[in-house]
């Protein structure tokens, strides 16, 4: 988390422990993991059909720091995410497939921010 207040930090990444790993413990020990190809090629996650609060609270821990910290364009990125796994989760039944997408792209938000804006801003100069 890229919070500058720290206790609210540690605060945020203790409660989500505690929530995500009885949770993950549940499902592993309730649900038949397995995995499929849907009708599209993507690879379809059976264990976590429906699960609507799941994603809910997911998305709280993913998008609460750039809310907090007032990065609209982090909260725009994180949204366009969103909309792209809804489309796919509507079309394919695949959403929870996109997180290596989700991932990757988060990686190339911070690469930009540290590699090009920070330089920027500092120096008035990218090199």
């Amino acid at each position: 988390m890229i919070l500058s207040n720290i206790k609210l930090r540690n605060l945020l990444l203790l409660f989500y422990f505690l929530i995500a790993i009885p949770f993950f413990i549940h499902i592993f020990f309730t649900k038949n993991i397995y995995s499929t190809i849907s009708k599209r090629g993507h690879l379809k996650w059976i264990f976590f059909d429906s699960m609507p609060l799941f994603s809910i609270v997911w998305l709280f821990f993913f998008l609460f720091s750039f809310i907090y910290e007032k990065m609209y364009l982090g909260i725009v990125f994180g949204l366009g995410m969103l909309l792209i796994a809804f489309i796919n989760y509507k079309n394919d039944d695949t959403m929870w497939s996109m997180w290596c997408w989700i991932v990757n792209s988060i990686m190339i938000y911070y690469a930009f921010y540290l590699l090009i804006y920070l330089p920027f801003v500092e120096k008035k100069n990218i090199c």
